[in-house]
């Protein structure tokens, strides 16, 4: 991976407007609220850009005011930096045309897009790969160099880049953590980060909807071919029926993955797209099967363990898609 070229992009820009997918998780919005506070240390004039409504959990994130929901038409930007996005259609809508791109992700299947690209596929997550990069960052600037080492690494900008690797590794807990994950983390504590204050708002604020969901979910469960995938399917019926939304089925999908003698889990959902409902497909996995190459299948991407893919059709039709595949996968 070579960080000269998004390096040089950094430092030469002076207007840089950081986004991410649309619905972004913790790993894409630590990312973007790491790079935009830390840039500003050097004087840039760094904004963040969210359109969509921020996932009550990551509220915690980002300061007043910090996230711009719609860009103003007069401002001109030298730079965008996109993070934790692996295919450009998962762009927010409004970014502004004519502006180089830099890409910082981390997904195995991606598209090919951005004038500049920053991406390991190895790394655990995207917040990973922003800490060596602004580590290089600061190192060629040179108003810093005379400074301590690591003197820019803040609590303000250590706490969103930690929330993102903790919520892409379940807590250091995935097979992409790894011992230079690990020593990011602890570096992190270091400058400040307080790990039950971030973990509490990832993984322990739940509302009851989404306890109420769950109850439903593991209730409805299918064990196919021998027990090896666990099956979910939620209605958006479903979900109103339990006063819940779509930010409460994000990571209950792994419930089904520990069930002893699973190999892969497939949760299908009905989401609004304007004024009809698509289909959204996750999948976790373990080691025997690529849930991003099945995903890739359907249109989507991700990682080995974790993949997804959104479905232009109902959930009846999206189940045949799916169970057409996983013939091909454990015939």
């Amino acid at each position: 991976m070579n960080f000269s070229e998004a390096v040089d992009a950094l430092l030469q820009a002076r207007a840089i407007l950081c986004s991410c997918h649309q619905r972004p998780d913790a790993d894409a919005l630590g990312s973007a609220l790491a790079i935009a506070r830390a840039l500003k240390h050097l004087a840039k004039d760094a904004s963040v850009y969210i359109p969509d409504p921020l996932n009550p959990a990551l509220a915690f994130l980002p300061h007043p005011d910090e996230i711009q929901r719609a860009l103003p038409t007069e401002r001109d930007f030298d730079l965008v930096v996109v993070t934790d996005t692996a295919a450009r259609s998962l762009l927010p809508e409004g970014l502004p045309k004519g502006v180089p791109q830099l890409i910082i992700d981390h997904h195995l299947i991606h598209d090919d897009f951005g004038e500049i690209v920053l991406r390991d596929t190895e790394a655990a997550s995207t917040g990973e790969i922003v800490l060596g990069l602004l580590d290089r960052v600061f190192d060629a600037h040179l108003e810093v160099r005379s400074a301590a080492p690591a003197a820019w690494l803040t609590q303000d900008i250590a706490e969103p880049i930690y929330a993102a690797i903790v919520a892409d590794t379940g807590g250091f807990r995935y097979a992409g953590t790894k011992p230079e994950t690990l020593r990011a983390g602890a570096r992190l504590l270091e400058a400040g980060v307080d790990p039950a204050r971030v973990s509490e708002h990832l993984f322990e604020r739940w509302p009851l909807g989404r306890f109420r969901l769950l109850a439903a979910l593991l209730d409805r469960m299918e064990l196919l071919y021998g027990g090896r995938v666990a099956y979910f399917e939620v209605p958006r019926a479903l979900l109103e029926a339990k006063g819940a939304d779509d930010d409460m089925l994000d990571g209950l999908i792994n419930y089904g993955r520990m069930l002893d003698g699973v190999q892969l889990a497939i949760l299908l959902w009905e989401f609004e797209t304007g004024e009809r409902l698509d289909v959204k497909l996750s999948l976790r996995s373990r080691a025997e099967i690529d849930s991003a190459a099945l995903a890739a299948t359907l249109g989507g991407g991700g990682h080995r363990y974790a993949a997804g893919a959104r479905v232009r059709g109902t959930l009846t039709e999206v189940r045949a898609r799916v169970m057409s595949e996983l013939e091909e996968v454990f015939r």
